[in-house]
């Protein structure tokens, strides 16, 4: 994603000074669009999601918008493979819910076998074991087949609830 492409994406979001990070950027700190580097928000609910193509980007923006979250309290990352890998402890520490967005990508990230069946519930990761990891379909299945955004968006109200419920036991 080229530096235009990125600073667009914030302001679509309208989350300029949000702990947004660049998709190549697997550091547990986030670079603004003004280029100033923020740490990761205490309580963050990370959302992965693979990387989207301007179509996809577009609809994962308004599914983002519609959480209705201050934009310290989220987090997006377009992530492949290698990005996966190296993300940061920082991440990890103040992460208690994930969103996966894509079977895929779950499968990648819990090491099991893709299918929607991982959807509606918690998952957990030995390497992160303070962190629920939830599944919904991926923006791209979304845009082909427009009758899986209503349980999409059941599967983010459920994860909305739920990094809620942790907020405020962190208080």
């Amino acid at each position: 994603m080229s530096s235009w492409d990125f600073d667009h994406y914030l302001e679509t979001l309208g989350f300029e000074a949000g702990p947004y990070c660049r998709p190549t950027d697997p550091r547990g700190t986030t670079e603004t669009s003004q280029g100033v580097t923020r740490e990761v928000a205490r309580e963050t609910l990370l959302v992965l999601s693979p990387r989207l193509n301007p179509e996809t980007r577009e609809l994962c923006s308004k599914m983002l918008q519609a959480m209705k979250l201050p934009s310290p309290a989220l987090a997006h990352l377009e992530v492949d493979h290698a990005t996966l890998k190296d993300l940061g402890e920082e991440f990890r520490r103040s992460t208690r819910v994930c969103l996966l967005m894509g079977f895929d990508l779950a499968a990648t990230v819990l090491g099991v076998e893709a299918s929607p069946a991982l959807r509606g519930r918690p998952h957990f990761h030995p390497t992160w074991p303070t962190v629920e990891f939830w599944t919904t379909h991926a923006p791209s299945e979304l845009v082909v087949d427009a009758s899986l955004k209503r349980p999409a968006w059941d599967d983010i109200q459920d994860v909305l609830r739920r990094f809620s419920e942790h907020r405020n036991l962190a208080t």
